[in-house]
């Protein structure tokens, strides 16, 4: 999580800029202007990745696929699941509550859950 010059969480966005680094919104109405857009993005990342999804399952189902198609499947649904991964973290950090950034941090230095640094999956 990003925090602003006032300590403020700030929204990961659904894109990046044009060196590919993250993008972060710093606002404190989460019904502005660009969070609306970012929310629009989001929405149409998830439908674009549930047709993306559709097709690879239906292409997949028939035999004889070439390795174009394969492969053209394989990189859709790997950009596919990138922008829902970023759309899941980014509703993350607004779904959890605010911490400081030095609790932030803290939390990226020590993952917690199911399998977290037992090497399981």
């Amino acid at each position: 999580m990003m925090f602003d010059a006032q300590g403020s969480p700030m929204r990961l966005l659904p894109w990046v800029g044009d060196s590919g680094a993250p993008c972060y919104l710093s606002t404190d109405d989460p019904g502005g202007r660009m969070s609306r857009l970012a929310d629009e993005v989001e929405t149409d990342l998830l439908d674009s990745a549930q047709y993306v999804l559709t097709e690879a399952r239906a292409l997949l189902a028939e035999t004889g696929v070439g390795t174009r198609e394969l492969r053209f499947t394989g990189v859709r649904l790997a950009e596919s699941l990138r922008d829902a991964l970023r759309i899941a973290e980014s509703r993350g950090y607004r779904l959890a509550p605010a911490l400081t950034p030095a609790e932030a941090e803290e939390t990226r230095a020590c993952p917690a859950g199911p399998g977290a640094g037992t090497g399981g999956a």
